[in-house]
């Protein structure tokens, strides 16, 4: 007997990023990075201020509930018991150190649905990078 496995598109993208300075990332960059992240992208896509995700009422249409606060599928046989299904984003920086001290990449890895938010996902990161990584005593800001 067969048993069909799930196909999941995955994509990488890779982003360049590049600073009027030399750039000092903090000890943990990839938390900050997904931090600055999240920020801007719901700054930038939520349009119901001040409310929970879980409340709101576009929690299904929004690319931020979508990528950070991932509900499970409605039909899911396996995750209903769970209020959040994994996030169908990866954030890494290449194993390669950057070629100068006002550069850096970072891999943006897309799985399933996640894909369809891509442009809310270019202009956050590019939003992130202008306002800074890791608070301002760490990243100057970057331009993507």
């Amino acid at each position: 007997m067969l048993i069909s496995q799930p196909i999941i598109p995955i994509k990488t993208y890779r982003f360049y990023f590049a600073a009027d300075g030399a750039i000092r990332l903090p000890d943990f960059p990839g938390s900050a990075c997904r931090g600055a992240f999240g920020h801007a992208l719901k700054k930038t896509v939520c349009v119901v201020r001040n409310t929970p995700c879980n409340q709101c009422l576009l929690k299904n249409a929004c690319a931020y509930s979508y990528l950070f606060e991932t509900p499970p599928s409605a039909n899911s046989e396996k995750m209903r018991k769970y209020t959040a299904a994994p996030h169908p984003f990866v954030l890494q920086f290449p194993m390669t150190p950057a070629t100068s001290d006002s550069t850096y990449t970072l891999d943006v890895i897309l799985f399933g649905h996640g894909q369809r938010y891509f442009p809310y996902i270019i202009h956050a990161l590019q939003t992130a990078g202008q306002n800074g990584i890791g608070g301002h005593q760490h990243a100057k800001r970057a331009n993507l």
